[in-house]
């Protein structure tokens, strides 16, 4: 049960630095903005009869009208505002908290004219996300203006974690409730029929204003022409949305199932012209594999967490007694809090009591110095020396991690 409460606060609390997350936050209101707001005018709704109007969910349950031109044009102002302040990271709270709701409602206001669709609803829960989070700590005006006031940098923690998680998991959600949808209206006949083909069929003639002869008809009529083809395009789709979760648990299915998402949202703007993919865009961001970026910099040692006390040993601490001829010495060593208790974390124990030979710390007699091998010394090497998975990885800490380790013994050896 402890290892299950340990894997959970890892996965949602786990110390991240701020800056993923304020590139998220950048990434997906600036995309919104540019791919989504500035080639679609939201105003158009005002034009539909008033007779149209059927409100559904909290439009229903508020009994929220619909409003006339001018009232909705100023609410389409200020929510592109508040998406471009939200973007460059300017009155973040308020510009993300407004964003919210302005696009719960806007956006929300086509589901009253009897279309329903899943495609834009991740929005403006994307936006609610960001707004309960800190995401203008970092890469944001906010936050240049805050160092430059108050001298203060956002330091790392987990409030920076759990939002990109939570992200993850209305993610895969969507697409996992589309992928049920499918089998629950139509089961294995979604696949094994020919719906796919129907769609590029439909859109030659919706669409045809686009260009009968431009490159992506010609491609439809190429996949239309071949019925084979397009069922195992259907099963690949069905597939890929029911195995959308296992990205959350696992590395390697995320590597694979993210880009295929992807490639099958890119298919569905360009063969079957669904724009909402330009809404969809920046949460891809969101996937970005950061963590790795992160332990690179853990690795050299540049992050240093001011709320973790490295010399006290604020997890688990372990000793051990080395003797040498009369004396003996104990080493003790601490897992850094910014790592998980995994055997890969070893390379990531840093040195507590005592700090062998560095500069400001109280040092041992040299002979029993280099009898306790310090903990600096052997991690930096091991760091160095170990073996790594890929060879880019490697080549990026070897050099910082012979330089820690040559720093600390020339300064046990002036001791």
């Amino acid at each position: 049960m402890n290892a299950l409460a340990a894997a959970w606060n890892a996965f949602w609390f786990a110390p991240a630095v701020p800056w993923p997350l304020g590139v998220c936050r950048a990434g997906f209101f600036g995309s919104f903005y540019v791919l989504f707001l500035a080639r679609i005018d939201l105003r158009w709704y005002a034009l539909f009869p008033p007779e149209f109007y059927q409100p559904r969910s909290f439009f229903d349950w508020l009994s929220l009208p619909m409003p006339n031109w001018e009232v909705l044009a100023w609410l389409v102002t200020a929510f592109e505002l508040s998406v471009i302040l939200a973007s460059l990271g300017l009155l973040t709270r308020l510009a993300t908290f407004v964003a919210f709701v302005l696009g719960l409602y806007l956006l929300g206001l086509q589901f009253n004219y009897g279309y329903l669709h899943w495609a834009h609803a991740i929005v403006p829960i994307v936006m609610g996300i960001l707004a309960l989070s800190p995401c203008g700590d970092a890469l944001s005006l906010d936050a240049l203006l805050r160092r430059v006031i108050r001298g203060k940098a956002a330091d790392t923690g987990g409030q920076y974690r759990w939002p990109i998680r939570l992200v993850w998991l209305v993610f895969v959600t969507v697409f996992l409730a589309a992928g049920l949808a499918k089998l629950r209206q139509a089961g294995l006949e979604w696949v094994l029929s020919d719906t796919l083909r129907n769609y590029f069929l439909e859109n030659q003639y919706v669409f045809h204003s686009e260009g009968a002869s431009g490159w992506r008809h010609l491609l439809a009529d190429w996949l239309i022409a071949r019925p084979g083809l397009c069922r195992v395009l259907a099963g690949m789709v069905l597939a890929v949305e029911l195995s959308a979760p296992a990205a959350l648990f696992s590395h390697h299915a995320r590597r694979w199932l993210i880009p295929l998402l992807f490639l099958f949202q890119v298919g569905n703007a360009l063969l079957l012209y669904q724009d909402f993919f330009f809404a969809y865009l920046g949460l891809y961001l969101f996937w970005m594999p950061w963590g790795r970026e992160e332990r690179l910099v853990i690795r050299q040692g540049i992050i240093h967490d001011d709320s973790v006390d490295y010399t006290s040993g604020g997890t688990s601490v372990s000793s051990r007694e080395i003797r040498g001829g009369g004396s003996s010495c104990t080493v003790s060593q601490t897992r850094c809090k910014l790592t998980l208790k995994y055997p890969c974390t070893r390379r990531f124990r840093m040195p507590t009591i005592p700090l062998q030979g560095i500069s400001e710390c109280v040092s041992l007699p040299s002979g029993l110095i280099r009898e306790a091998a310090s903990p600096t010394i052997s991690t930096a090497f091991r760091m160095a020396s170990c073996a790594m998975r890929f060879r880019s990885n490697a080549s990026k800490v070897r050099s910082a991690a012979n330089f820690l380790a040559s720093r600390a013994a020339s300064s046990m050896s002036s001791k």
